[in-house]
């Protein structure tokens, strides 16, 4: 019998816009393998991180207020040099590099979310 194992999770990120949050995933953050199925579904990768998206202006503008923003959590190995990456990238990075128990940097993107890598 073959032993049940959770493998991971992933979210259908709501964007306002499918085709400028792709770009800017593949043109700044160094995403590839870029795909969509019909005008308001797509995604990318970049190494063993996948994403979705779905386009959904009224649902994105709700969940992403002044008071309150989606965070998004990405688990990266070598949080240093993807640092650098993006800084020399000239992406704007809304914290430096900070130790807590692992490493994180906080980046806005284009999809009105947190991106925080640890």
């Amino acid at each position: 019998m073959k032993a049940v194992k959770f493998m991971h999770a992933g979210v259908h990120l709501s964007v306002k816009n499918l085709q400028e949050t792709l770009r800017y995933y593949r043109d700044t953050l160094g995403f590839y393998d870029a795909w969509t199925h019909g005008d308001k579904d797509g995604g990318l990768r970049r190494d063993d991180m996948r994403i979705l998206f779905g386009e959904n202006r009224a649902h994105t503008e709700a969940i992403n207020t002044p008071a309150h923003r989606l965070n998004i959590l990405w688990f990266v190995s070598n949080i240093d040099a993807i640092y650098q990456e993006f800084k020399g990238r000239n992406i704007a990075i809304a914290s430096e590099l900070k130790e807590y128990p692992t490493a994180f940097v906080n980046l806005p993107s284009s999809t009105s979310t947190a991106i925080i890598f640890v």
